[in-house]
C-alpha cells in the first residue's frame, strides 16, 4: 500500500529499500513535490540525488525547490549530489541555471573529479553562449581551471561562430 511504501521510504535503515520505495512511490504518482522536497535534506546521499532527479523530470521546479538546489550546491559535501545537481541543471531554463551553476563552479575540490568538471561545463556552456553577463559571474566564481578554460574559449569565439556553424 501506498502508506507502506511511504513508511519503507521515510524510516527504513536500508539505502536500497528507501529507494525502491522512492521509485515504486513515484512510478504510481504517489509521491508529492512535498515529499520530494523533503528528502532534499535526507541524510543520505542517494536519496537526495533521486530527490534532484525527480523534482526536475518536467523541467520545472518551483521556486522553494530552486533555493534548495542552490543551497545543496554550495553545502552539500557529496560529489554524487553535485552530479545530479550538474545533470539536472541542463534540464532547466538558462537564468534559473546561474546561481547552482555558480555554486557548483566554486567547488575547487571537484577540479580533479573524472566527471565534475564536464557536466558543470555542460550546464553551463548554453549560459555563456547566449547571456555574456551571467557568462562573466560564472567565470569569476569558477574555480575549476579546465571549465574557467571553456568558459574563456566559449566567450572569445562569441555569437559569430554560432552564426556560422
Amino acid at each position: 500500500s501506498r502508506a507502506e511504501l511511504i513508511r519503507l521510504l521515510t524510516t527504513h535503515h536500508d539505502t536500497t529499500r528507501r529507494l525502491r520505495a522512492l521509485w515504486t512511490l513515484h512510478s504510481t504518482r504517489g509521491l508529492s513535490a512535498e515529499m520530494l522536497s523533503t528528502l532534499l535534506r535526507d541524510d543520505n546521499e542517494d536519496l537526495r540525488a533521486w530527490a534532484i532527479q525527480l523534482l526536475c523530470e518536467n523541467k520545472n521546479p518551483r521556486p522553494a525547490v530552486r533555493d534548495e538546489f542552490i543551497r545543496l550546491a554550495k553545502m552539500d559535501k557529496s560529489p554524487l549530489v553535485r552530479l545530479y545537481l550538474a545533470s539536472a541543471m541542463q534540464r532547466l531554463p538558462l537564468k534559473q541555471r546561474v546561481p547552482v551553476l555558480k555554486a557548483l563552479l566554486a567547488h575547487a575540490e571537484d577540479a580533479a573529479d573524472q566527471n565534475l568538471p564536464l557536466m558543470y561545463w555542460y550546464a553551463t556552456e548554453p549560459v555563456v553562449a547566449a547571456d555574456r553577463v551571467a557568462a562573466v559571474k560564472l567565470l569569476t566564481a569558477c574555480q575549476i581551471p579546465k571549465v574557467r578554460q571553456f568558459i574563456t574559449r566559449r566567450m572569445a569565439t562569441g555569437r559569430d561562430a554560432d552564426k556560422k556553424e
